[in-house]
């Protein structure tokens, strides 16, 4: 059985037994090709068809009937709450406090947008083909073709 395998294939073969042997249940998933859908329902097909033959039952449960015990009582509450909703305190000193903190970074933003810094103009000729390259003063106007 071992006999004329390559290292891959014979690993292959190794693993498959090891596998096979401690999981019966995916024995056609080891190292397979990738499974089809109809591959897929033959397979659950076959397990149906061997939990009924072992003496398993199938119980028919119709269209729209819930799962839960009462279903006429709506469901329970999130997880997070733990108990009745509780009124929220106002805090408007604290929400005050965070507008002022939005407001001064966006100042500072406007601020800093614009350096000192000299910049690249390009200055364009009579009929609107690039001329050259300036460098501008950020506080000049900028010249318009």
């Amino acid at each position: 059985m071992l006999a004329g395998r390559s290292g891959a294939g014979l690993l292959r073969l190794l693993f498959n037994i090891a596998f096979k042997a401690n999981t019966p249940v995916l024995q056609d998933a080891a190292l397979s090709h990738s499974v089809y859908k109809d591959q897929l329902r033959a397979r659950l097909r076959r397990q149906t068809e061997d939990f009924i033959a072992r003496g398993g039952n199938i119980d028919r449960v119709n269209p729209g009937v819930s799962g839960r015990a009462d279903a006429l009582r709506p469901p329970p509450a999130t997880h997070f709450s733990s108990g009745p909703r509780q009124e929220r305190t106002p805090v408007p000193e604290v929400v005050a406090a965070i507008e002022l903190r939005k407001q001064q970074k966006s100042i500072k933003r406007k601020a800093a947008g614009r350096s000192n810094k000299p910049r690249r103009q390009l200055i364009y000729d009579d009929f609107g083909e690039p001329l050259r390259w300036e460098w501008v003063d950020s506080n000049q106007q900028e010249k318009s073709p």
